[in-house]
């Protein structure tokens, strides 16, 4: 499955967060489906590291995307919707790809 990302990640952070999921398993990560592609809202280096510890993230297409610190990464938008247009308007072409394990677990799309 190929999730776009908005960065590449740092190795040195994602080498301290693939202690974190080898502790705690796989973390959740909010995306949402664009024009049937997929978009993660957060968590760059956390994809990144499931990616080399081939574990599944669990891919949360329902909770807000503006409903953490994202805020500040993400201030131009006030709802998800605006932040969906502007990305589309904007942003699209210049994300990167990432490939995840196809099993991801999904809630809610």
């Amino acid at each position: 499955m190929e999730i776009r990302i908005p960065h590449k990640a740092t190795q040195k952070k994602v080498e301290k967060i693939k202690k974190e999921i080898k502790k705690l398993g796989a973390p959740t990560i909010r995306v949402r489906d664009i024009d049937g592609l997929i978009y993660a809202m957060e968590g760059v280096h956390r994809l990144t590291a499931c990616t080399q510890l081939d574990i599944c993230p669990i891919l949360d297409y329902k909770t807000s995307i503006l409903d953490t610190d994202l805020n500040t990464e993400w201030a131009y938008a006030d709802t998800d919707e605006e932040l969906i247009d502007h990305i589309k308007s904007h942003d699209i072409g210049s994300w990167e790809k990432i490939e995840i394990m196809e099993e991801a677990i999904q809630i809610e799309k």
